[in-house]
């Protein structure tokens, strides 16, 4: 399964693309957004049902889930909440192995839907570098310790550290939100 982040323009214009193969999309909007993804493209609004695998959305997308908080660390207003995790983690766990790619989305790209990919990605594979050790993403701390706690993993907190400084020592490198996504090759098991 490949993983995809997209800022919500590339989210956008994949979700009224015509594609061979099937993905779902996880959206993370804020919370109030003065638009939001599901405005634009309308998914099933019931945002404690998640939608069931089907090929009942639109073009090869099987399954749409939008979870909704700011891009903030702990102790803000707004900030990932268990429940937001935990439906996140519930999403991937029923698309794993039914589809062929797995978006994520926030508004930039860059920082909720990077800490939540890093850790599915340290989930299933072991490995998160691939976030961490890329200066084109600033993970959210507070989105990676929440998903990593909803999947019952473990944080060791001088690891967590130590990427936090790799990646913060990288340099920021994504300043046009148009670039192209970054695609991330998961083998699940």
């Amino acid at each position: 399964m490949i993983l995809e982040i997209m800022n919500r323009e590339k989210a956008l214009e994949y979700s009224f693309g015509q594609h061979n193969n099937s993905s779902a999309i996880l959206s993370i909007d804020k919370i109030y957004a003065e638009f939001t993804f599901t405005e634009q493209y309308k998914f099933p609004d019931d945002e404690n049902e998640l939608p069931s695998m089907s090929n009942n959305l639109a073009n090869g997308i099987a399954a749409h889930c939008i979870v909704n908080f700011n891009d903030v660390e702990a102790g803000m207003p707004n900030c990932i909440k268990d429940n937001d995790a935990n439906k996140i983690v519930t999403f991937v766990r029923e698309v794993v192995g039914k589809v062929d790619k797995l978006i994520i989305h926030c508004e930039y790209g860059v920082s909720r839907s990077a800490g939540v990919a890093a850790a599915i990605l340290k989930h299933f594979s072991g490995n998160d570098l691939l976030i961490w050790g890329n200066p084109r993403y600033r993970p959210n701390i507070t989105c990676y310790r929440k998903v990593m706690a909803a999947f019952n993993e473990v944080i060791e907190e001088q690891e967590l550290n130590e990427k936090i400084t790799l990646n913060r020592n990288l340099g920021f490198k994504n300043n046009d939100k148009t670039e192209s996504p970054t695609c991330f090759c998961l083998k699940m098991i």
